[in-house]
């Protein structure tokens, strides 16, 4: 998604307030695994040195736009209203 999108990449960075940094991979979710599965099998004493070991640099930073955050952060908690009361409605019936 972030090699394909970087707007999309942006805009989850503007949404969660954080920096996102950018594996440079074809396919970090199978690189995730086989970091996960090291840490499991003892090849690693910890899930930090799997990563440490495992995950080298990065093709792109996004640093979150900071003016956006309070806004998401006003949808969010509409959103999560929405959704309390959907299941509030869905128990009552």
């Amino acid at each position: 998604t972030a090699v394909k999108n970087p707007d999309i990449v942006q805009c989850y960075a503007d949404l969660l307030g954080r920096e996102i940094l950018v594996a440079p991979l074809e396919n970090a979710a199978a690189n995730g695994c086989g970091v996960l599965a090291a840490a499991a099998a003892g090849l690693y004493p910890t899930l930090s040195d799997a990563i440490d070991a495992m995950c080298t640099g990065t093709s792109a930073r996004y640093t979150p736009t900071q003016a956006f955050h309070p806004a998401y952060d006003c949808l969010y908690a509409r959103y999560r209203r929405l959704g309390e009361q959907a299941l509030a409605d869905a128990a009552a019936d």
